[in-house]
């Protein structure tokens, strides 16, 4: 939140008044203290709340994984009773026909890069692509997932793109829908794709499913509370800070030299300090994923030599991105990993490639995880600073 306000307050300044470039840039850096003083200054006015995400933290990986759970949820009779009602929900919104009959869904997140993924064998593939944090889109990214999805046969009509943003404002841009041969699938999927948000589409969702399931489900109802409340805080939308959003529009006017009676000329303005703060960001996402490209080598390397240290094995390798030892349980044999995805950032352990006798035998051990995962056997998920000791855990659970 606060390296977003800074960003926003150095840009409001910059090509709204009339003054040479270097004067506003140099003003740009004077008001971004001014603003991140008022900021601190008005919220130590706000009152005392709590809510556990705001704690924690939801990175773009934490809001997917949020969205998967409450999708993966069923009614006593085994209905996947929020996921149709999400689908419902948008088709009503957004006036689609698309055909999907949703009976024995598979869905995963951060799997093959893709945050959500819903789909049914020769039915339906839904692509959900997060950019709750506005993330820039990577080269050939929604075209390498709908390849995907053709890889393990689904036809290209079967296949739908969500586009899930923050507030509706950001596209794909151009080049996410091209192959590498230059293949481009944005005028294929005109008729299945959307452009949805958390603050129209995904808040409004939630509130009316929070509405339904008073009385019924204790812990659906809390959990929807949290994560309602937690995307008011994220959209300024909390009764109690009315009064801090005032004090910081009322800044950003001044400094945008907005009137009261050129209301298109405001809006104009605001609209292109929007588009600054785009790019900026869009720049800033590149450069975390080629960082992060930079950074695993280096994870798993670290996790590599504490495994031999730990376990006295000498791990093996999936590609750059995955450690790994193996494991033996009557006769059946599995890998227990560690992965960090170089798209997104989700760091996960877990048991992979077992049978589905060794996930019942995972689960008298009574390790905590993911088990609806289709290409684990159990799933853990954690930061990457984190993620050795939930595997060391895991691995001492299943080898001794």
């Amino acid at each position: 939140m606060k390296v977003i306000l800074i960003l926003f307050a150095m840009l409001v300044n910059i090509s709204i008044c009339d003054k040479p470039k270097t004067a506003r840039i140099m003003e740009s850096i004077d008001f971004s203290n001014q603003f991140m003083q008022l900021y601190e200054k008005e919220k130590a006015k706000l009152p005392y709340h709590i809510n556990l995400l705001d704690i924690v933290g939801a990175s773009e990986p934490k809001h997917s994984r949020i969205l998967l759970q409450l999708f993966r949820y069923t009614s006593p009779d085994g209905e996947y009773t929020l996921l149709k009602s999400f689908f419902r929900h948008i088709a009503e919104k957004h006036k689609t026909q698309w055909d999907i009959d949703i009976e024995s869904p598979v869905i995963s997140a951060e799997r093959e890069n893709i945050d959500l993924w819903v789909r049914e064998t020769l039915k339906y593939s839904v692509i959900i692509e997060n950019k709750i944090h506005n993330a820039g889109d990577q080269p050939n990214q929604l075209a390498r997932y709908i390849e995907k999805s053709l890889y393990v046969k689904f036809d290209l009509e079967q296949i739908y793109v969500i586009y899930l943003t923050r507030d509706g404002s950001k596209q794909p841009s151009e080049n996410t829908w091209l192959t590498e041969d230059e293949h481009d699938y944005s005028d294929e999927f005109s008729e299945r794709y959307l452009n949805i948000s958390y603050r129209h589409d995904i808040l409004p969702w939630l509130e009316n499913e929070l509405v339904k399931c008073a009385d019924k489900d204790v812990f659906l109802q809390q959990v929807l509370g949290q994560y309602i409340d937690h995307l008011y805080g994220l959209f300024n939308l909390r009764k109690s800070e009315k009064s801090m959003n005032e004090a910081l529009q009322n800044i950003i006017r001044k400094n945008l030299c907005m009137k009261d009676d050129t209301p298109r000329e405001n809006l104009a303005a605001l609209q292109r300090k929007r588009e600054d703060l785009n790019l900026i960001i869009n720049q800033i996402s590149l450069m975390e994923i080629e960082e992060r490209q930079k950074s695993i080598p280096l994870y798993i390397q670290k996790w590599a030599e504490h495994i031999k240290v730990d376990f006295q094995q000498v791990p093996e390798f999936y590609g750059y991105n995955t450690v790994y030892i193996k494991g033996e349980k009557n006769g059946e044999t599995f890998e227990i990993q560690i992965t960090m995805e170089p798209g997104n950032g989700a760091t996960y352990c877990g048991v992979s490639n077992g049978a589905p006798e060794i996930t019942k035998w995972l689960k008298t051990l009574d390790i905590q995880g993911e088990y609806d995962d289709p290409d684990m056997n159990v799933l853990i998920y954690s930061d990457p600073e984190t993620i050795y000791n939930r595997f060391k855990e895991l691995a001492i659970k299943i080898l001794y």
